[in-house]
């Protein structure tokens, strides 16, 4: 039996929280640092779901077609909480940048430019702008997606950053995203 990705970012990013260990709430509110903690796990399901995504762009996703797995977003996310625990008064980047990157997803990326590719992606979301409260996940059309400013136990209400299509009314998904428009005033959706 296998287990396909789900389409798309939003899908993507549920189904990553509530995959073990994320949906534990022992493992996901028990680190440390939690802010830290709770704001790159959900870079890195960001990151999960993205490259996940680039593949259904063929080759122009991935020079060659990888399979990574939510067996990478575990190691990788228990990885960080131990090294916030390790480190409690610094936030070791370039190890888990190291080890994110190059050993946990890199170590299946044969391509050069793939494992390029893959780094680039990875430094956008592992790195300490990211711990800010205004640190823009993704931009479109000129609104600027941040992620919740805080995380409690995973939902499915709240894996998400980007707004519904719905008109009808708006998602609890929504709820914990906040975006930017140009004119750089923060709303909350409701």
């Amino acid at each position: 039996m296998t287990n396909e990705a789900p389409k798309g970012l939003r899908a993507n990013m549920t189904g990553s929280y509530m995959t073990d260990p994320i949906s534990n709430s022992e493992f996901f509110d028990g680190c440390h640092q939690d802010h830290t903690f709770k704001r790159l796990t959900f870079n890195l399901c960001f990151f999960h779901a993205v490259i996940q995504e680039r593949r259904l762009y063929g080759p122009l996703g991935w020079n060659i077609p990888y399979e990574f797995t939510e067996n990478d977003l575990r190691i990788s996310v228990r990885q960080l909480q131990m090294f916030l625990d390790e480190y409690p008064d610094e936030t070791p980047l370039k190890a888990l940048n190291y080890l994110t990157g190059e050993c946990n997803y890199g170590g299946r990326v044969t391509e050069n430019m793939d494992r390029r590719l893959l780094m680039v992606l990875l430094r956008q979301y592992y790195r300490p702008e990211a711990l800010s409260d205004d640190f823009v996940i993704f931009e479109d059309n000129g609104l600027r997606y941040l992620p919740p400013p805080r995380v409690s136990m995973p939902t499915q209400e709240r894996a998400s950053p980007a707004p519904t299509t719905s008109t009808s009314s708006t998602s609890a998904a929504c709820r914990s995203c906040r975006r930017r428009g140009s004119s750089g005033s923060t709303r909350t959706r409701a």
